[in-house]
């Protein structure tokens, strides 16, 4: 596996689920990050419409970095 960015509260993702096809994954947002002793992210806490949760990064797929997030914002 190539290595990525590390997440960050504010990132918006898709949370995959497996029982959904792509274009029906929820949207969710970063609210707090775990990191691991490699000081690399491992797991999230993240808000979705209908719920949070804490979970695994390999079931987020980026939708946008939390620094373009917050220039939209402020647009």
């Amino acid at each position: 596996t190539g290595e990525q960015e590390n997440l960050t509260v504010g990132n918006i993702f898709f949370l995959n689920e497996d029982n959904s096809p792509p274009n029906m994954w929820p949207m969710a947002n970063v609210t707090n990050v775990f990191k691991g002793n490699d000081n690399v992210t491992r797991v999230v806490e993240i808000h979705t419409r209908r719920a949070s949760y804490v979970g695994p990064v390999n079931l987020l797929s980026l939708f946008m970095p939390a620094s373009l997030s917050n220039e939209s914002n402020h647009a």
